[in-house]
């Protein structure tokens, strides 16, 4: 099964954080790690390859996400 990460913007103090989640596609990794990422905003990537910013959008829980395309 594919390995993600998940790349959280760095903090106030400078420290990006980062979540590996196993998933059979890109969606499930989002939908398996939605508490961990709450509202922050996520690069989401698989080896090299991204596939851009996702937020969790409202209504919270609703399975709604924001997606900007890869940068």
């Amino acid at each position: 099964m594919p390995r993600y990460t998940l790349l959280f913007a760095p903090d106030g103090n400078g420290e990006a954080q980062q979540l590996e989640c196993v998933a059979p596609d890109p969606w499930l990794a989002l939908e398996k790690s939605r508490k961990a990422i709450g509202r922050k905003t996520i690069e989401l990537r698989e080896g090299d390859r991204s596939f851009g910013h996702f937020r969790h959008g409202l209504p919270a829980g609703g399975g709604v996400w924001e997606i900007s395309p890869r940068t």
